[in-house]
């Protein structure tokens, strides 16, 4: 489980280490922009109850998918998060491919590492 403010976020134990294998993890961490995205979409709704918040990750769960996966096709070079998102398709993408794990639990795995590192920094939805 990932702490993210109050909320718990189902981690599973391979998802971490598929992420740590792959650098993703780091990777997360000091590029900021992914989890920044993650953090301005969960915050467009009301995260007050764990209902709500689930909803709201849900959402940006959803919203992120695309933007992992082909970035090149959901994105402009102009957004703020491009590079990083051209980043993670280019070298971590297949790494998690690799790992064994589909493109939906890249995605699930993205967004609670994302709700780490948001946690470290004192973020809350």
């Amino acid at each position: 489980m990932a702490k993210y403010a109050d909320f718990w976020v189902k981690m599973p134990k391979r998802f971490q280490a598929a992420l740590k294998k792959c650098h993703t993890d780091q990777f997360l961490a000091r590029s900021g922009g992914i989890a920044d995205e993650f953090h301005r979409s969960v915050r467009e709704y009301d995260g007050s109850s764990d209902d709500q918040f689930r909803e709201a990750y849900v959402r940006a769960t959803e919203t992120m998918a695309p933007r992992l996966l082909v970035p090149f096709a959901s994105m402009k070079p102009t957004d703020a998060a491009y590079r990083d998102h051209m980043e993670f398709f280019q070298h971590h993408l297949g790494c998690l491919r690799a790992y064994g794990l589909t493109d939906g639990e890249i995605v699930d795995a993205v967004a609670a590492q994302a709700c780490v590192v948001l946690q470290a920094r004192g973020a809350a939805p």
